[in-house]
């Protein structure tokens, strides 16, 4: 899938961790952020979920908890009968 590339590579499959977790989170956010039609919601979302796991990825913890909570609150509000499950936080 083409969120793939963001959480692993694409040549052996390892999974990105630590500051290139961290620096493609944020290429992700940046990607993804600027798209502002409302049919681009869920991969802001998903952009989210990214960068807080890249932050998490470096230990910024702070951080990646100012980022998911704002993921949740805009989870809730895109999809207000929803429980949640899929955020995988």
């Amino acid at each position: 899938s083409r969120w793939n590339r963001w959480n692993a590579c694409r040549l052996c499959g390892q999974r990105y961790h630590g500051r290139m977790q961290w620096a493609l989170g944020w290429a992700c956010w940046q990607t993804y952020t600027c798209r502002d039609a409302v049919e681009y919601n869920w991969q802001r979302l998903c952009a989210m979920g990214v960068l807080g796991r890249g932050l998490k990825g470096v230990r910024r913890m702070k951080e990646a908890l100012v980022v998911q909570e704002a993921e949740i609150a805009t989870h809730k509000l895109l999809h207000p009968n929803s429980d949640g499950h899929r955020l995988g936080l």
